[in-house]
This record gives structure tokens, sequence and C-alpha cells, in this order.
């Protein structure tokens, strides 16, 4: 992780989530999805937790270009977060 994200996480919980909105333009809805997604699959230390979003996130940042919101579709946002820790998603 880089000492930026190092600062970042430590953000207060809406700055985090805009910053989040800013750089990968995912909305609060979809953060909160992914947020307690991590949550109920056994990371419970909010820290971690935020390492792991950006971590999933800058994984997929290739979702969002020219400045459009992050798209999942149906379905696929779970998908994609099982998938992401099935192949060992740190953060």
């Amino acid at each position: 992780m880089k000492e930026n994200d190092d600062l970042i996480i430590h953000l207060p919980d809406l700055s985090f989530v805009q910053w989040c909105e800013e750089r990968y333009g995912l909305n609060r809805g979809v953060y909160n999805t992914i947020d307690e997604w991590f949550f109920l699959n056994g990371t419970k230390d909010i820290l971690k937790r935020r390492k792991k979003i950006l971590h999933f996130l800058a994984n997929h940042s290739k979702e969002c270009r020219n400045g459009r919101r992050m798209k999942f579709g149906h379905g696929r946002l779970t998908t994609l977060l099982t998938e992401y820790l099935e192949v060992g998603g740190r953060g």
C-alpha cells in the first residue's frame, strides 16, 4: 500500500466515500454495498476493510473511464467481490 493510501484510509467516513467517488466514480450506494460485503465476509476492522476496498477498486478501475461512474450490472458486483476473495484479495 502506498503512503498516500495509508493516509486516505484514515479520513473521516464522509471524506473517504467522497474520495472514492472522485477517484473511481463510485456512488455511495455501491460503496456501502462493497463495505457491507467485506464486513459480512469477515473483515470487521474498518482500516483493513478500507484497504481492501481501495485494492478492489484499483483492480477494477478500468470499469470507470472518462470520468464515468463504475457500473457493475445486476449481480456482477457480488461475483467480482467473491472472485476477489477467492484469489486472495489483500489490502
